[in-house]
């Protein structure tokens, strides 16, 4: 059987994970050493690995906006997590997907965030999740992180 893991690698993001027909979330671990302790804990080496993780653009400061040295601190941190994710992962020897959100929010069917406040935005992505898994516990952190492993599941990554 396969696990298939979703993953939302911000610092407020989180990881879903279905073994079957079981779901599962976590809030994003604080540590690298909290999170590869977690990775080790569902997944073994002998197991089929499939991880659709959200891919991060390259970063451009916005003026203007909150403090450049701020945006650039949070990018650095988000960048760091995702390639201690996908380092870890591969080493595991699963198979990386990595996914644009515009693709896969694109691929849910309710619109795009265009124009929309960020927390209008992040709560319809959790109203969908919710809507999608309703067996499971959904809050803003996992809430990309189903939908990341639904667009998977569905996409028979």
């Amino acid at each position: 059987m396969k696990l298939t893991i979703g993953i939302d690698p911000g610092k407020g993001g989180g990881v879903a994970w279905s073994f079957g027909n079981d779901v599962h979330v976590k809030a994003m671990p604080e540590t690298e050493g909290d999170l590869r302790d977690f990775l080790n804990g569902v997944t073994t080496v002998l197991m089929e690995v499939v991880v659709v993780i959200e891919d991060i653009p390259v970063y451009v400061p916005m003026p203007g906006t909150v403090p450049v040295a701020k945006q650039v601190s949070t990018a650095a941190k988000l960048h760091d997590n995702f390639g201690f994710l996908k380092g870890f992962l591969m080493a595991r020897g699963a198979v990386i997907h990595t996914v644009k959100p515009q693709k896969w929010q694109k691929d849910l069917g309710i619109g795009t965030k265009s124009g929309k406040p960020t927390k209008v935005w992040k709560n319809q992505l959790k109203n969908e999740a919710q809507k999608r898994f309703p067996g499971v516990k959904v809050t803003l952190a996992t809430s990309d992180a189903l939908l990341l492993l639904d667009y998977g599941t569905r996409h028979s990554l």
